[in-house]
């Protein structure tokens, strides 16, 4: 008999071909002819149907067909909302955080049948998940309300003599065991300003009698983690102060309701610098390491040689307040991303710095270059937080001016800041000696370096850039001329003594291809205006005669590529490559 799963996607090749491929023990009791909900960055994007098991030595495939691709995604917080699902730990939490393990999680249907839930909605998927009557609603009562609901909703009394609430669920969809722990930590909530935990209490204690709080506005896993999970800190709490002094409280699992939340793209932080020739794929590398990260949870600035230390920081600004000019701190891209890290310790955050190498980065930095020293001993209560820290009062009373956000009680206005571990930097250095400053090593010390490979992979958009013709004949592909410059720079290095040649390689995204017909193709115009004027002018400047055919200027070897000439206003260019 099939089975209903939830199927938590975290590869995106393997949910771009729809299959998983896993160790035995991540099937959790999965079989074909079972269906899945597929849950990938943290929405319900499809259903499909498990129809082979391959065994591949020591893993095991799943192959799938879909059922249904969902043209709206739901959130999973409020997709296991859906009145059809029997209220369990794997619909409140199983495909919503940690898996342990497991990347499929049984869902238990109330009162239907599998087969009846799939007739019921095969021609009418869509309709059926954004139809707000399919969904529970969490109803709040007065003590004394004697109001009959349905008994697929949840139904919850205050008890104002002790601030408690009381659950009444007269319906079985929701586990006994779950049930039965229903408990209120409202005081624990407040003590320690877990402020997603108080919202919850705050939007129940204000829906009193009105009797109806939808899914979008409190889920039943916001419901769970307000009742069910006990507050709890851990070792990468908020600790902002010089002390180490943490309560330890009873260890639980935390779960957020938000939509945006992501799965981390870090563990604890990340301080990398991205390098390689142009058009290796510097840029690509850090979208695809942050691509889980919503766009609020990211800032990206560029250096350059006017960026300053105030354009980084912040800088008082004049601005016009009743009629009157009055002088503010205007933050910069650092201190905005610090001030988001601070504040929601539970998400990751990125700063990306582009181009780090093109503006004068220990100028730029200034006294924030201490902290970049963070603590590297993982069982540090301070793990990931800066050694050391740096006193800067517009900062911290940037951080502290919104009186909603929730800070340590000891995060006051003596406090230094520190970057927190769940706050990376994620740079990018072109190798090409065109930059304009140098990274001293006390600076490139504090970073960890990750070279980026000028070579071609194996995926879809790679196959099409690597073989995108590049001449009307279509002869010459994009690799077979990168391939064949790139040998060119290398021997012109070697013959002249001068290594920093070897960085004006030409990157494999250089250019990048576009789509013409059943072709992809790099245009003549493109080519001459980009690669040929980078050759001419940079890579090749002080021996265009060994490379070029008879041209004193860059006008006349465009004009002759466009024409038609094309490769043949190189020398010999493909010599090497062919012997």
């Amino acid at each position: 008999m099939s089975k209903l799963f939830f199927a938590k996607m975290t590869v995106p090749e393997q949910y771009s071909g729809k299959y998983y491929e896993c160790t035995a023990e991540w099937l959790n009791g999965l079989s074909s002819e079972d269906y899945c909900f597929v849950v990938y960055e943290q929405k319900v994007r499809a259903l499909w149907k498990a129809i082979e098991i391959q065994k591949l030595n020591e893993k095991t495939k799943v192959i799938f067909s879909e059922i249904h691709k969902f043209s709206d995604p739901k959130g999973i917080s409020i997709f296991v909302s859906l009145k059809d699902f029997k209220l369990d730990l794997t619909t409140l939490n199983k495909c919503q955080k940690r898996t342990n393990n497991k990347g499929f999680h049984e869902i238990k249907l109330y009162n239907i049948s599998l087969e009846e839930y799939l007739k019921k909605n095969e021609k009418n998927w869509e309709s059926y998940v954004n139809d707000s009557s399919n969904y529970r609603k969490i109803k709040v009562f007065s003590e004394k309300s004697k109001i009959s609901v349905s008994p697929e909703d949840v139904e919850i009394y205050r008890v104002p003599e002790s601030n408690k609430f009381d659950i009444n669920q007269k319906s079985d969809f929701f586990d006994q065991d779950i049930l039965k722990k229903f408990t209120d930590y409202s005081e624990e909530i407040r003590k320690y300003k877990n402020k997603k935990k108080i919202r919850t209490i705050n939007l129940l204690l204000e829906s009193i009698d009105d009797n109806e709080v939808p899914p979008e506005k409190i889920s039943l896993i916001a419901l769970y983690d307000a009742f069910f999970c006990k507050p709890h800190l851990n070792k990468n709490s908020n600790n902002f102060s010089n002390n180490n002094n943490f309560e330890s409280l009873e260890n639980g699992e935390e779960f957020d309701d938000s939509e945006n939340e992501t799965e981390a793209f870090i563990n604890a932080f990340d301080q990398v610098i991205f390098y390689g020739v142009p058009g290796s794929g510097k840029s690509f590398s850090i979208e695809e390491k942050t691509k889980n990260l919503n766009e609020t949870q990211k800032i990206r600035t560029v250096f350059h040689p006017e960026y300053s230390n105030a354009d980084f920081i912040g800088q008082i600004m004049p601005v016009l307040r009743n009629e009157k000019i009055a002088y503010e701190f205007t933050p910069g891209p650092f201190s905005c991303i610090l001030k988001k890290a601070y504040t929601n310790p539970t998400l990751n955050y990125c700063l990306i710095i582009e181009e780090i190498n093109r503006g004068n980065a220990a100028g730029i930095f200034g006294e924030i270059f201490q902290l970049l020293d963070r603590e590297m001993n993982s069982d540090s209560i301070n793990y990931g937080w800066s050694k050391y820290p740096v006193n800067n009062k517009f900062i911290n009373a940037y951080i502290r001016e919104d009186s909603e956000l929730d800070l340590p009680d000891d995060f006051s206005e003596e406090s230094g800041i520190r970057l927190p571990p769940n706050l990376s930097i994620l740079a990018t250095m072109n190798t090409s000696d065109q930059n304009v400053f140098t990274l001293d090593n006390a600076f490139q010390r504090r970073w960890d370096m990750k070279l980026i490979e000028n070579v071609f992979g194996d995926t879809e958009e790679e196959t099409n850039q690597r073989n995108a013709f590049v001449d009307s004949a279509k002869q010459i592909t994009w690799e077979k001329f990168q391939t064949a410059i790139n040998i060119k720079i290398g021997k012109m290095s070697e013959d002249a003594g001068l290594s920093s040649m070897e960085d004006k390689r030409l990157g494999c995204w250089f250019v990048k291809a576009v789509k013409l017909g059943n072709d992809y193709i790099i245009s003549k115009d493109l080519f001459a205006e980009k690669v040929l004027k980078y050759l001419w002018d940079d890579a090749f400047k002080f021996c265009r005669e060994k490379v070029f055919n008879n041209y004193t200027n860059l006008e006349s070897l465009t004009r002759d590529f466009k024409g038609d000439k094309e490769f043949s206003v190189f020398k010999d260019l493909f010599s090497e490559t062919e012997n």
